[in-house]
């Protein structure tokens, strides 16, 4: 709810936290739950709803100090942007392969810019977050603005009816400007194609180097389609994607038994430990999948359980 750094300016993020609350008593399918987040805005005729779910993207920290160098601030939201969306659901420490290939990790350099280059073609308006009957109330509002504004002129201004028509219409402006300052933030796509990004020498803003344009890291399944935001989504809720089910169904374990069964939650990598049952992480990951990635379905399967009894 607030930007960070020296003025920690208010910002509007509430809807989007409505949106998850709201998916998860839903029980939106988790795969759904992801395209929506990373790229709600590029799906067909985009919802009100799909456009607050890019909010996720948004949450980034925001310097606004006097001297910041914009380009520069929207590049390291970018890299936060990496970072964040690699833990979430890959449980991938991908961050670490900004300024060099991953030490221990089958992430290189290039790949991390690969990945950056999905959120580069990116812009972050502001949205207007009215609902069917807020735009209809602004509407008619506008409507009776115009009206007024055409009768004032010809009214006299010592005249009851002048006074009348004027504490109506500034009634009405107060009230239109109320409703007009519900928004949010949220992501939109640029119409370029394809995403593309300058890999960063040794990770620094102001030593852009060659070119790269966005895919995923080759130890991974290739993303299938076009290679945009849109594709990333899809690719991470894919089946063939390895990591996601896996990661998911391990933080539930984790809610439930305070341990997950990899017990670094946020690292599934070579320097993070190892599954204590890796036939049961395989099991529930493939049955997530085999689900429907239907999350209330798992939250059950998991406290009725014999290890939740025991």
């Amino acid at each position: 709810d607030s930007n960070g750094y020296e003025k920690d300016d208010r910002r509007t993020i509430w809807p989007y936290r409505d949106w998850v609350i709201d998916a998860f008593n839903r029980n939106m399918p988790f795969d759904r739950f992801t395209i929506e987040q990373i790229a709600g805005d590029m799906l067909d005729d985009p919802t009100r709803e799909q456009l607050i779910a890019t909010g996720f993207n948004r949450n980034t920290m925001l310097n606004e100090e006097g001297g910041v160098d914009k380009d520069e601030q929207r590049w390291l939201t970018l890299v936060d942007r990496v970072g964040t969306t690699a833990t979430v659901w890959l449980g991938a420490t991908m961050q670490c392969a900004q300024c060099h290939d991953h030490k221990y990790d089958p992430f290189t350099m290039e790949e991390f810019y690969r990945f950056l280059a999905f959120f580069e073609n990116s812009e972050e308006p502001v949205f207007n977050i009215q609902d069917k009957v807020t735009q209809e109330r602004v509407r008619r509002l506008g409507e009776r603005i115009a009206e007024l504004e055409k009768v004032l002129p010809q009214l006299k201004q010592d005249s009851d009816a002048y006074k009348s028509a004027a504490n109506a219409l500034t009634q009405i402006r107060a009230e239109a400007n109320s409703l007009n300052t519900l928004t949010t933030l949220i992501l939109s796509e640029k119409d370029a194609y394809p995403p593309t990004t300058p890999i960063r020498i040794k990770g620094t803003f102001t030593n852009p180097g060659r070119t790269v344009a966005g895919g995923a890291p080759a130890a991974l399944p290739a993303i299938k389609g076009k290679k945009d935001r849109l594709g990333l989504a899809k690719w991470l809720a894919s089946r063939d994607n390895p990591l996601t089910a896996r990661v998911f169904v391990n933080r539930l374990w984790q809610q439930y038994f305070g341990t997950g069964l990899v017990k670094t939650s946020g690292d599934f990598g070579t320097m993070g430990e190892r599954p204590s049952h890796p036939e049961l992480l395989d099991w529930l990951a493939v049955e997530f999948m085999e689900s429907s990635w239907d999350v209330k379905h798992m939250h059950r399967l998991i406290v009725t359980s014999a290890t939740m009894m025991i």
